[in-house]
């Protein structure tokens, strides 16, 4: 099988829907993953989704730079949560998280806090 090392993932003002999302995410899953670029920009992506991409990047056990950007969703403290835990890596050395115009709050903060 092929290892796939580097993944970009740009949706700009797309329909695609959380669930859709979250699909395309639960299969990111890859052990030889080193880099990962998400911009999600004016979309329908919410907690699925969160919840989906933050099961993806703790899965990916190579995982040492990350960009997610996020802005203009309905993703909430739920979703932000679980997209915080995945980032919980101790290999993962570049992180670029930007979360606009979304739902997150206090709790996402925290889960931030504790997984950095």
């Amino acid at each position: 099988s092929r290892i796939v090392r580097k993944v970009k993932i740009y949706w700009q003002r797309s329909s695609i829907s959380d669930a859709e999302a979250a699909h395309v995410f639960s299969m990111l899953s890859a052990n030889g993953l080193e880099e990962t670029s998400v911009q999600l920009e004016e979309t329908g992506i919410g907690d699925q989704t969160g919840v989906a991409l933050g099961h993806a990047l703790s899965n990916s056990s190579a995982l040492q730079k990350a960009i997610l950007i996020l802005y203009n969703t309905k993703l909430t403290d739920a979703g932000g949560q679980a997209l915080a835990s995945g980032l919980d890596r101790p290999q993962l050395l570049d992180l670029d998280l930007r979360l606009r115009a979304s739902g997150v709050a206090d709790n996402t903060g925290v889960a931030l806090g504790r997984s950095l």
